[in-house]
């Protein structure tokens, strides 16, 4: 049952979006090992329907024993994405505020870019 969701606004005009779901779970009950989505506009009337349940990771706490203590996630790099000037300023801001990873979600940018981005996962500082 949901407690409470949030869609992120900043999905750019795509179709899809991320965002933030909370399920209690009722005391007295075992934790959910598996999970499913869906509205019930979703499951009415449509033959054939079945749910896809998706496994709960991560549940255990974890205080200790990171990679990494700062890591920066940049939004979806989309559109042939060809500023360079800027990806190496934030960068090296990062760098400078003391960020020890920095992950890009790219779906498509310039070959200049992608030789910046290059040149910034072979100093083991970026994930893509």
């Amino acid at each position: 049952m949901l407690k409470d969701g949030k869609v992120h606004t900043d999905h750019f005009g795509f179709d899809f979006c991320t965002g933030d779901i909370f399920c209690p779970v009722p005391s007295g009950c075992d934790t959910p090992d598996h999970v499913t989505i869906f509205s019930n506009a979703m499951s009415v009337g449509v033959a054939g329907w079945e749910p896809t349940f998706i496994p709960v990771l991560n549940q255990e706490p974890k205080s200790s024993g990171f990679d990494f203590s700062f890591t920066v996630c940049i939004s979806t790099m989309f559109g042939n994405y060809s500023n360079t000037l800027q990806v190496v300023e934030s960068m090296e801001m990062y760098r400078l505020l003391g960020v020890q990873r920095v992950v890009v979600y790219k779906n498509s940018c310039s070959p200049e870019v992608q030789k910046v981005l290059d040149y910034y996962v072979s100093r083991a500082g970026l994930a893509i």
